[in-house]
């Protein structure tokens, strides 16, 4: 089944929809280039499965729109190296349409990710964020460790970067270009193509990247990126497979939290209050289950007390919930 649930990331909210299955949830996290043995920046090996699904997680909050966050310990954001597929998929098995993807995630995950490799920082003011836009093909395989899934196939990767404080998730190029312009700021861009080796689209690349993106420069940018597809749809454009992401995994422990949170929310909506919420768990006793309601009433409610929520409370919960009843 599908629920909805709200989930916190730094100062912004959102909304996540998490398909509910018996075991675990999937989801594709794009990875940048893997550091060659003896060259480039200095790697930080990643934790043993099942470590490394409950460190990389990427959250669905909307049609083909995911948060990354990146939780594997590493202070000086050192990409992180990933096993290999043996076998990796020919050009053959990967075929078929392309589809775009849009990710978020703060500089220090796509940092680790090795995402933005020689990008620069954005002139925004605040907490500063990564957008990747994606248009791709791929499949998966199973690397050597035996147990983590990777991704191989071909892609257009735009990546931008904007500031938290615009209070952006679900981003778009006009939203990107419209916030830069509106702060007075631009959004620097990294345009890659990844497994296409043809002249035309490299230079088209290098064009998209040059462009400190505004709403100056969007219509400017909005037209090389449509011709960039154009040329990536063409049959003609040879193609290579190359390495394009890991698949997470959501594990029990974030599942707990997620329902724990849509709980919450119906609880606010119904006018409890965050003291009454938690009596009514079944383990009253459950530090982790106490936490997740606390830190939802406060997002929310902006307190977590024995008082009743406020109507605007209410309001925000029953627009979070959009028409869903959590029952306990």
């Amino acid at each position: 089944m599908n629920i909805k649930s709200f989930c916190s990331l730094g100062a912004m909210t959102l909304l996540l929809t998490l398909t509910i299955r018996p075991t675990v949830a999937a989801e594709y996290v794009p990875v940048g280039p893997q550091p060659t043995p003896g060259r480039g920046p200095a790697s930080v090996e990643a934790a043993p499965s099942p470590s490394i699904f409950g460190n990389i997680i990427s959250k669905a909050f909307g049609s083909r729109q995911s948060v990354v966050e990146v939780r594997v310990p590493n202070p000086d954001n050192k990409p992180i190296t990933f096993p290999k597929c043996a076998a990796p998929p020919t050009i053959a098995e990967i075929g078929g349409n392309f589809d775009t993807y849009r990710y978020t995630m703060s500089r220090s995950a796509a940092a680790k990710l090795n995402i933005v490799g020689g990008m620069g920082s954005s002139e925004s003011s605040g907490e500063e964020m990564i957008a990747v836009f994606e248009f791709s093909r791929s499949k998966e395989c199973l690397a050597t460790d035996g147990k983590t899934r990777m991704v191989y196939g071909q892609a257009i990767r735009t990546v931008m970067s904007f500031a938290s404080a615009e209070g952006k998730i679900s981003v778009s190029f006009p939203v990107v270009a419209a916030s830069a312009t509106m702060a007075g700021k631009t959004s620097t861009v990294s345009v890659k193509n990844i497994g296409f080796d043809d002249p035309a689209m490299r230079l088209k690349a290098v064009a998209m990247s040059s462009i400190n993106l505004d709403v100056g420069t969007y219509a400017e940018f909005s037209k090389l990126h449509r011709e960039l597809i154009d040329l990536a749809a063409a049959a003609a454009i040879p193609v290579t497979v190359e390495l394009l992401g890991i698949i997470s995994v959501l594990e029990e422990d974030e599942y707990k939290s997620t329902l724990l949170s849509a709980y919450a929310i119906q609880a606010i909506k119904d006018g409890k209050s965050c003291a009454d919420a938690k009596t009514k768990l079944k383990s009253p006793d459950d530090t982790v289950a106490l936490k997740v309601i606390d830190s939802t009433y406060v997002a929310i409610a902006g307190v977590c007390s024995g008082t009743s929520p406020t109507s605007a409370s209410i309001t925000k919960a029953q627009e979070y919930l959009r028409g869903m009843t959590v029952k306990r």
